[in-house]
């Protein structure tokens, strides 16, 4: 999908992650979830997807193509399987181009772990970004790369994160689906064709929780927004019940997102962040602003709200409350500077 010298720069990187995957039944997730290795996993990821290399991961774009490549890659060596017809962990769509010039192609990325279960938890983020700036850039007038390393390449991280911990963890009354979503910032249409394609049965999915903005959680409030828990008591007991040291959790009522296209397919939600900050579709979104602990906590987290919803049913989905026009702020008040609006 990339050029092969595109390729020989990433060697290096999944070589060193392949070092700190587990290999098969060598630990439980219990041992490994909060350890040295996991926040170098974390932070390894978190600086390929926001490198300049990247070239701000629009989709559409090479940037994009490399990005889909490296997680390709990572999901091929955590040892997720493939759950599409052709054997692969590439799901490709098209969208309309800028202002509408022409069909794009960009690409999902699905892994998949299959515990012959009767139901299925999806766990999501987007890997675009908005690239050199342009009409979604909050930096006017700098045609320059917009690394994105909290929108969202800390999303991104904690998904390949409990990736890694869903291979070797004992939860599995559930089959888990890792998808990393393209087209975002256009209008959440790889989100949308995941769920349209079906490859997935949407009949049978008990939950998505969705990770967006994750990486920059503030050390003096320590805060956590949850947002979703009306789809589903279930979900709301959960949340409600799960006692956390660390973390500030506050429930919030949904925002724009990744999780739009599932709660229109009445699949109970989870949207989880740490909030808008200034660097927002800033050039200046880079990867050492990012709160590696804090990230961890938040991968932590929300493994345990997995690992409680395990096995469990959420029906009957809920009417989502909220206003699904717009991102969460830092305090959890919706921001109108969102640019996933169609």
């Amino acid at each position: 999908m990339i050029h092969r010298d595109s390729q020989k720069n990433w060697l290096a990187f999944w070589g060193i992650l392949s070092c700190l995957v587990l290999p098969c039944g060598a630990q439980q997730a219990d041992t490994v979830r909060t350890d040295k290795d996991s926040r170098l996993r974390l932070r390894a990821d978190v600086q390929v997807l926001a490198s300049d290399r990247m070239s701000g991961r629009q989709a559409g774009t090479d940037g994009e193509k490399a990005a889909c490549e490296y997680i390709r890659g990572r999901f091929e060596s955590i040892g997720l399987k493939t759950i599409m017809k052709d054997g692969g962990y590439v799901q490709a769509f098209q969208f309309p181009g800028p202002d509408n010039s022409g069909p794009v192609t960009a690409y999902n990325v699905i892994g998949f772990v299959n515990n012959n279960a009767e139901r299925t938890a999806i766990i999501g983020a987007h890997y675009d970004h908005i690239g050199m700036g342009g009409k979604s850039s909050r930096s006017p007038g700098r045609h320059e790369v917009h690394n994105g390393a909290d929108d969202n390449a800390s999303g991104v991280a904690a998904l390949l994160e409990l990736a890694t911990l869903a291979v070797h963890s004992k939860s599995q009354k559930n089959n888990y689906v890792f998808a990393a979503f393209s087209g975002h910032e256009q209008g959440l249409y790889g989100a949308e064709h995941f769920v349209k394609s079906n490859v997935c049965d949407m009949t049978k999915v008990v939950c998505m929780l969705n990770l967006d903005m994750v990486g920059r959680l503030d050390v003096s409030t320590r805060r956590l927004v949850v947002a979703g828990t009306s789809t589903s008591a279930t979900l709301e007991e959960t949340i409600a019940g799960l006692e956390f040291e660390g973390l500030d959790v506050v429930c919030r009522d949904l925002s724009r997102g990744d999780h739009a296209p599932f709660i229109a397919a009445k699949v109970p939600t989870l949207f989880f962040t740490t909030g808008i900050h200034d660097d927002y579709h800033k050039t200046s979104d880079d990867a050492d602003k990012i709160n590696y602990d804090g990230l961890a906590l938040v991968v932590e987290y929300v493994r345990r709200v997995v690992e409680t919803l395990d096995g469990k049913d959420t029906s009957p989905f809920r009417a989502a409350k909220g206003e699904p026009g717009e991102k969460q702020g830092n305090d959890g008040v919706n921001s109108s500077e969102d640019s996933t609006q169609r």
